[in-house]
């Protein structure tokens, strides 16, 4: 194989690049050019002759460019193709406008999000490492009141609007009022009903 003298010196310039893995395929083809057979260079990098031969026609047929991968080697990326567009959406709104009961984003809230939307389950880690990938860093929230929770006097008059309206409905008929205790763990939320 002739070289010109541009092409060596790209070569030689790849060939420097030890974290790249066109260097080795650089390395065959200058070793061609030196006049060395396939089945000695195979031997020296300690590749299949079909392997080095595959490069030294890749290189014939398209120059440097043929060196490179058409392919990306092992199982595709989910984190960079499906994951984490889904999360820079999923943070440009609130949970609750994809119908969870929440104000902020959880780790648990997001898995689930993207189980529900793709069928494909995700772990914690691979969540906080896309958030990372896109310039995120990931907290815990703080329990605390909600920006948007009424005041104190609101409540209050809330509940005197729903004690007027239980005893019209009394007039009428039997009822029966559930309360919701909220200092309850969510898994252990407690339902009390009283008869009026």
């Amino acid at each position: 194989m002739e070289l010109t003298k541009a092409d060596r010196t790209a070569l030689e310039s790849l060939r420097r690049k030890y974290n790249d893995y066109r260097s080795e395929r650089a390395l065959a083809v200058l070793h061609c050019s030196a006049g060395m057979t396939a089945t000695k260079i195979a031997e020296l990098l300690q590749r299949t002759v079909q392997t080095v031969c595959s490069w030294l026609h890749a290189y014939q047929k398209d120059g440097i460019n043929g060196l490179s991968r058409d392919f990306s080697p092992g199982r595709p990326n989910l984190r960079h193709t499906r994951l984490l567009p889904r999360l820079e959406e999923y943070l440009r709104c609130s949970p609750r406008d994809y119908g969870w009961g929440e104000d902020v984003w959880s780790m648990k809230v997001m898995i689930a999000q993207f189980h529900k939307e793709t069928g494909t389950t995700i772990s914690a880690d691979s969540v906080e490492r896309a958030l990372h990938d896109a310039g995120y860093s990931f907290k815990r929230a703080k329990k605390g009141v909600p920006v948007r929770a009424p005041s104190k006097e609101e409540k209050l008059a809330r509940i005197k609007e729903i004690a007027k309206e239980i005893t019209l409905l009394k007039a009428d008929r039997d009822v029966e009022v559930m309360f919701l205790d909220e200092c309850d763990s969510v898994s252990t939320i407690a339902r009390r009903s009283m008869k009026w």
